[in-house]
């Protein structure tokens, strides 16, 4: 071949010339190619790389998502027992009220059951007292009809 170019050279007059600018065209296609090819390598590496870093980006990021995801639920579930515990604490609190309530009406119920014992027993004493004063009014009536009868028939004695 480098026969061929040497007898096409424009430059006949020095065959070396031509052979020597075909030898290093020849060198730099060839170191051409090479440095495409370790450009290639070195591409196909880069990008290699990047496709690890990403995936362990992604793994990365998939990882931390999970961890957010533990702790939203985590906090969910801790959420829900405090409510949970704050219901039973309100159920609780209610039912002591009720009782409370409950308890008040009864002893209401009990001191209005003695007024109105006591009532009753004052209401019972008053009429006692009424009856004794109506049975003690009738007997001084009846004494104070007897005497006057009794006055009455001495006087006509006497005035017989």
């Amino acid at each position: 071949m480098a026969s061929s170019i040497v007898q096409s050279c424009p430059f006949p007059e020095i065959p070396n010339l031509c052979q020597a600018l075909t030898s290093q065209i020849s060198d730099s296609v060839m170191k051409g190619s090479d440095m495409l090819d370790d450009a290639m390598a070195q591409g196909q590496q880069a990008v290699q790389g990047a496709i690890a870093q990403g995936q362990g980006a992604l793994d990365d990021a998939m990882k931390a998502g999970e961890a957010a995801l533990k702790a939203q639920i985590a906090a969910a579930e801790q959420a829900a027992l405090a409510a949970k515990a704050a219901a039973e604490k309100a159920m609780e609190d209610a039912m002591k009220q009720a009782e409370k309530l409950i308890d008040d009406a009864k002893k209401q119920a009990e001191q209005a059951a003695k007024d109105a014992e006591k009532q009753a027993e004052k209401a019972v004493d008053d009429a006692k007292k009424a009856v004794e004063d109506t049975v003690k009014k009738a007997e001084d009536q009846a004494k104070k009809t007897v005497d006057d009868a009794k006055k009455q028939a001495e006087d006509a004695v006497k005035d017989a």
